[in-house]
């Protein structure tokens, strides 16, 4: 005597079959089934559990299901609708034919939720199942990294997403290898646009810093307009701070007056020729940047930019560089089955969103 079946399915009609009960749960449905007494049924719970089926397809139909099963080739033509659907199902192909059945009903259901493109995001590697097509789509947001606190006479260069070329056609150039299906590709940043939400600045000594001046008491902050998002900043020398640097090394950002507030301490700037001058000041940094360590300040854009810029991704609080696939051209392979995508740089970007069948 056949067991009863237990339905618990939400935002479907009952099941008028076990078959049916287990297309649903494929779906998305939640019916609690019962051990399969078929092989079509067998199949199709390893397809929804994703277990292993190991027995010896007897009939088409079969076939064409472990095909699915294991992104297999299937070489029939299909001698009745619901093996037609099925390989459209399996061949990623369109079907016109219409239904005369709930089963049929729900492989074109099941067609139509596998012709959708899936999302994937998050820090690499990522892990998922495809059918062996390159990436539809793919973004990759910059990261960075800082190890310690800067200070003006020990410098700290921040690591980004990207990894300079030191040799052959491409040496110059920051690339991000992308590994995928085996393979590895590359994209050169030099070469491609991107979306840069964080500007480099480098600091050479030429630049028209004032002194603050205050009346009660001594200031060592120089001051730079600057036209940027009110966020925090990053340097290379210099400790981000939220106070004002007059007494102290550091340096902050201020997006209501479009600011950036500089100081090197008491100490250093009195040693430097000129003393607590715009001159001393500008002396320091055209020193640093003649030793071949420049004090460099990465800030948040007013306005992100598009373009080709030779520069790794980076990242300040919310706001992160990208590259996405309009924009690199670069096709990411897939394997049919399980996929491992990486991107093999020392500093793994903050995030990575994929599109993908």
């Amino acid at each position: 005597m056949r067991k009863k079946l237990l339905l618990k399915s939400t935002g479907f009609e009952k099941p008028g079959s076990r078959e049916e009960a287990i297309m649903q749960n494929i779906l998305g449905a939640s019916n609690v089934l019962e051990p399969a007494e078929s092989n079509i049924e067998e199949i199709l719970q390893s397809i929804l559990y994703n277990i292993p089926y190991t027995k010896e397809a007897e009939f088409e139909i079969e076939k064409i299901l472990l095909a699915i099963k294991n992104n297999s080739p299937y070489d029939g033509d299909g001698d009745s609708r619901d093996m037609r659907i099925l390989i459209a199902i399996l061949n990623d192909l369109d079907y016109t034919e219409g239904t005369e059945s709930r089963i049929e009903e729900l492989f074109v259901e099941w067609l139509h939720q596998r012709s959708k493109a899936k999302v994937l995001e998050g820090v690499p590697p990522l892990t998922f199942v495809a059918k062996g097509n390159p990436l539809i789509n793919y973004e990759i947001s910059g990261n960075t990294v800082q190890t310690g606190t800067p200070t003006p006479d020990n410098p700290i260069e921040p690591e980004f997403v990207g990894e300079l070329v030191t040799e052959g056609e491409y040496a110059g150039q920051y690339v991000i290898p992308i590994s995928s299906g085996g393979v590895t590709k590359n994209i050169y940043l030099g070469q491609v646009q991107s979306t840069r939400k964080i500007k480099k600045l480098v600091l050479t000594g030429e630049e028209n810093f004032i002194l603050k001046d205050r009346p009660d008491t001594a200031s060592y902050m120089y001051v730079l307009r600057l036209y940027h998002k009110n966020t925090i900043s990053v340097c290379s020398h210099l400790p981000y701070t939220d106070s004002y640097p007059r007494t102290f090394p550091g340096f902050r950002t201020d997006s209501s007056m479009q600011l950036m507030y500089m100081g090197i301490g008491p100490e250093l700037q009195e040693a430097q020729p000129g003393g607590n001058t715009v001159e001393g000041f500008r002396y320091y940094l055209a020193a640093q940047y003649a030793a071949g360590t420049p004090v460099v300040v990465w800030y948040v854009l007013a306005t992100p930019e598009v373009g080709i810029f030779n520069e790794p991704l980076c990242r300040i609080g919310d706001y992160a560089d990208s590259v996405n696939f309009s924009q690199a051209g670069v096709e990411i392979p897939t394997v049919s089955g399980s996929n491992t995508l990486d991107v093999n740089t020392t500093v793994k970007p903050s995030n990575i969103y994929i599109e993908y069948k």
